[in-house]
């Protein structure tokens, strides 16, 4: 479901990918645990496709979780790291 919605968020459809993403994230926080990378990007995704409805509370709340993830598993120097941090602004 991560690809999917991130499909839909990169084609500009927002919504669409809220929606998937949410389903997808539920089910990995069920499965994996809500402090697993493999939901990092759920989160990063879901995070940005909030911020592209105007939802910058939703926003920071999802980036910043995938931060913490990112940072615990990847490290400070990592892409996916330097990315969600640019996100924050």
């Amino acid at each position: 479901l991560e690809s999917l919605g991130a499909a839909h968020w990169a084609l500009g459809n927002a919504k669409q990918s809220i929606e998937i993403l949410s389903r997808g994230l539920k089910i990995g926080e069920n499965h994996y645990g809500k402090k697993s990378i493999k939901i990092a990007k759920t989160l990063y995704y879901l995070g940005n496709a909030y911020g592209d409805l105007g939802n910058m509370k939703y926003k920071k709340i999802y980036v910043k979780r995938a931060l913490t993830l990112f940072e615990k598993y990847y490290g400070k120097e990592h892409y996916q790291t330097a990315f969600a941090l640019a996100d924050l602004g």
